[in-house]
């Protein structure tokens, strides 16, 4: 059970138009109100990290739809998402909130930490409020600093990567899978790596199916302009590229690492084949 009778709304400064009926994690009003709610409780943050957070708290959302949790209309207005309070037998906690009428549903996709319901039954309204905002903003300060550390991790790297047909070397796979994407080197640029991965014998575990077969043909944007044909095989967010797949495993932003499991077939296949 959900409520947010006891939140005052959080001021926007965007006149926000209706969302499209199928949610993505990049669909720009919708994250744009993720970003409004969330900013407040995390003054401090770096505006880059913020968005980092941001991107990781919407794919949650691009998951429950692809699990048809969000109804087959998705979110109808910004207004669906908002910051309320949840209850779960005898716990409560305060949270991002989803209203998908479609589903008949209100869901929680980012929750703070939990406090007893009796706790908060005893305390003034006001200032129980205030405990469990506090406890969401410390939630999302922990996440935060994960993707935070992650990043910095990566930005000190050394060039680990050579790529797969010239001698320049990179910090990162996607890195690397950008630089042959942009036709720098002879006979290879993103079509060409479209249509290998999608020669993958695990594509289904990454490519949606709609896509896959005008990717083996290197007409995507011809016919359907831009969409997100890939998709993570842990988390389900969708992405434009391939290295915007490759530069997702890397960023932490879910448990899918680059060796284990589709990524490492999909690493090995095109180390072979490129």
């Amino acid at each position: 059970m959900f409520t947010s009778s006891h939140l005052a709304p959080t001021p926007l400064t965007s006149r926000y138009t209706q969302v499209p009926q199928q949610f993505s994690y990049n669909d720009a009003s919708t994250r744009l109100r993720i970003m409004n709610l969330v900013r407040p409780l995390m003054p401090n943050a770096h505006p880059d990290n913020l968005n980092l957070l941001v991107t990781h708290i919407c794919s949650t959302l691009t998951r429950m739809r692809r699990a048809g949790q969000l109804g087959p209309k998705g979110i109808q207005s910004t207004e669906d998402v908002f910051i309320g309070v949840g209850y779960d037998k005898a716990e409560c906690y305060m949270g991002l909130i989803v209203n998908a009428p479609g589903a008949l549903a209100v869901r929680c996709f980012f929750e703070g930490d939990r406090m007893e319901t009796s706790k908060k039954t005893e305390m003034k309204p006001e200032a129980a409020i205030e405990e469990l905002r506090i406890r969401l903003a410390m939630t999302l300060h922990r996440k935060y600093k994960e993707l935070r550390d992650v990043k910095h991790k990566l930005s000190h790297r050394g060039l680990d990567y050579e790529c797969l047909k010239c001698y320049r070397s990179f910090k990162t796979y996607g890195g690397m899978i950008i630089h042959l994407e942009s036709g720098c080197c002879s006979g290879v640029d993103r079509d060409s790596l479209n249509a290998l991965a999608a020669q993958c014998n695990r594509s289904r575990e990454f490519i949606l199916s709609e896509y896959e077969e005008n990717l083996l043909d290197g007409d995507l944007e011809y016919y359907h302009g831009k969409v997100n044909p890939f998709f993570c095989p842990t988390c389900d967010t969708e992405v434009p590229r391939l290295s915007s797949l490759f530069q997702h495993v890397e960023s932490r932003a879910c448990s899918q690492t680059l060796e284990d499991g589709v990524m490492g077939t999909l690493r090995r296949f095109l180390a072979n084949y490129v």
